[in-house]
């Protein structure tokens, strides 16, 4: 991928992930926001080209692996990170790598339940806000990093809906064409309508206990994106079914 395109890609993911409302509630200055994010901004583009070689190669290299590895691992010390603590902050990354690597092997990613499963899958976003939040401490103040579990989950279901089409073409672990491929269409939907309801169910709970008085403004959030991605999983399922029928059946 074009560059350009790539950074462009991840701005777009930055804003969509409320990283700029992180930002005002860290009262950094300009300087310091603008080469912080430009940290972030390399430490994505290091994870897109692990997740692309994931993606594009059913043998993978342990030494190509490692190279990708070092690349992150780069950038976490230029984020601040001591080399002492890179399998740590990396840990629900090796986690989810081993999520994909087990495609190959034929292990059944549906035996890991919906919650599960995303919780790792959005390990990039965790990371980072991660790192948000240590070079910017007083966002504390307002949210815990466990207050945004919600919205993370919510949100890489969203990923999954929107690339539903886009994933055909690679060896993803995209949870909506794997539950397609084995439950079919209308068992796959019912599925992922159940678990939005339970990530809105668990958003309601933490407001309920008042965990913090600025998590309503997260919950709204996540009411969003639960509706919006309802919407969305119509629609995705309906082209990614047009795609399908088109295609030659082998006899």
């Amino acid at each position: 991928m074009d560059m350009e395109v790539l950074t462009a890609k991840i701005k777009t993911l930055f804003a969509y992930r409320d990283f700029d409302h992180l930002y005002e509630l860290g009262e950094l200055s300009a300087i310091k926001k603008d080469r912080l994010e430009a940290n972030l901004i390399r430490l994505q583009q290091d994870i897109y080209f692990l997740d692309e070689y994931l993606e594009s190669n059913w043998v993978l290299d342990d030494s190509e692996l490692k190279l990708y590895w070092n690349h992150i691992h780069q950038s976490l010390s230029n984020l601040g990170v001591p080399s002492s603590e890179y399998d740590q902050y990396s840990s629900h990354i090796y986690k989810y790598q081993r999520h994909e690597i087990q495609l190959r092997s034929k292990k059944d990613l549906l035996r890991l339940s919906m919650e599960y499963f995303y919780f790792y899958k959005s390990c990039d976003v965790k990371l980072l806000r991660r790192l948000i939040y240590n070079h910017a401490p007083k966002i504390g103040r307002y949210y815990s990093l466990a207050d945004w579990r919600c919205f993370d989950l919510i949100t890489e279901v969203n990923d999954d809906v929107e690339d539903l089409v886009e994933d055909m073409q690679t060896i993803n672990g995209n949870r909506l064409q794997l539950a397609i491929n084995k439950y079919g269409v209308e068992t796959a939907k019912t599925q992922f309508r159940e678990f939005m309801d339970q990530i809105l169910q668990q958003s309601i709970t933490r407001v309920n206990l008042n965990k913090s008085k600025y998590y309503d403004s997260i919950h709204a959030k996540v009411v969003e994106q639960v509706e919006a991605t309802i919407v969305l999983l119509d629609k995705s399922v309906a082209e990614y079914l047009s795609i399908i029928n088109k295609e030659p059946q082998v006899s």
